[in-house]
């Protein structure tokens, strides 16, 4: 076979592209023909509240108190100095009041219940805080019970001298007595 020349490449025909994978380039109409428009790129979304949020917890795995269960013994104990020996005072104190009361580890914290929640105990950095459910009903001429909601108000108690028995089971017999009354807090009021 002959090598091929420059001329008897150009009466050849021309060779074939292999097709490509690329989208096929847009046809202009022959009538109105006007130029292809190019589609902006959609803008970045702005990062609102709404797209940083984590996701929602899944209803098959509510979070849960590690203290869930276990005694009011056990909450105590987790605390040192003063704050121990301020809630064993109110444990002796609430259970001396009412003898039929129940105390458990709801809401990761101790919850004495009569017929329904009457009390919890907090403790915080500066303070323990002993709350009533229905602390707006208690009597309190001294003003001691603090708190602005509907429903709840609380001792504020930031050492052993704070703590008043006499004040602390009068209390914890009112409420206690409210329960037997009217129900308990967590349910709708009684007509």
């Amino acid at each position: 076979m002959a090598p091929r020349t420059k001329a008897s490449a150009a009466t050849t025909a021309p060779r074939r592209r292999a097709p490509s994978r690329a989208k096929p380039a847009r046809r202009r109409s022959v009538r109105g023909a006007r130029k292809a428009t190019v589609r902006p790129k959609a803008r970045a979304t702005r990062v609102t509240k709404a797209t940083t949020r984590p996701a929602a917890r899944s209803a098959a795995a509510p979070k849960v108190s590690p203290l869930k269960g276990k005694p009011v013994d056990a909450y105590i104990d987790k605390h040192t100095g003063w704050q121990a020996d301020v809630l064993w005072a109110i444990d002796g104190l609430v259970r001396a009041a009412a003898p039929a009361v129940t105390a458990s580890i709801k809401w990761g914290q101790p919850v004495y219940d009569a017929g329904g929640p009457i009390a919890s105990v907090q403790a915080h950095k500066d303070s323990v805080n002993l709350h009533f459910w229905k602390g707006v009903r208690l009597e309190d001429p001294a003003g001691l019970l603090q708190g602005q909601g509907t429903r709840l108000r609380y001792l504020r108690l930031r050492g052993i001298d704070d703590i008043d028995p006499v004040v602390i089971q009068g209390f914890v017999r009112q409420a206690v007595a409210l329960n037997e009354r009217e129900g308990s807090p967590m349910e709708p009021p009684r007509r």
